[in-house]
């Protein structure tokens, strides 16, 4: 009856060793590198509109002072993920573009199965030992 109490315990212990091992190698020593699929940028949105006259830029106050405004109003950028997808959005006070990227992660496998196979050493290690 020892015995049988001995090997479930180690074929549990072997269980969770493995598993125990396959998380700890993908999510603390594993290193993921992110690759670039597919760019798409999209058209510049303009927030704010200049008068033009016959195709041209009318050369009025309001439009100097739009120039300036643009000229002097700082870029910020947002990100967000949706999928498989990075979104960057590049904006300031007069216009925003968002370019699109389709990416992919690679994680390191060898690692994984390093840590799982010590895992499963070590449970097989305890079933031995439990049974002799």
């Amino acid at each position: 009856m020892k015995t049988i109490y001995g090997i479930i315990t180690g074929i549990i212990l072997a269980i969770a060793l493995l598993i125990g091992g396959i998380f700890i190698g993908k999510y603390k020593f594993s290193t993921h590198e992110i690759q670039v699929l597919e760019k798409k940028i999209y058209e510049t949105k303009w927030k704010t509109k200049i008068v033009y006259k016959d195709n041209k830029p009318e050369f009025t106050q309001e439009n100097f002072d739009i120039a300036v405004a643009c000229m002097e109003s700082s870029i910020d950028f947002k990100d967000r993920t949706e999928n498989n997808y990075l979104f960057i959005t590049a904006f300031d006070d007069c216009k925003e573009n968002t370019a699109r990227y389709e990416i992919g992660t690679k994680g390191n496998w060898k690692v994984y199965l390093a840590i799982a196979g010590l895992g499963a050493a070590a449970g097989g290690a305890t079933i031995w030992y439990l049974t002799k």
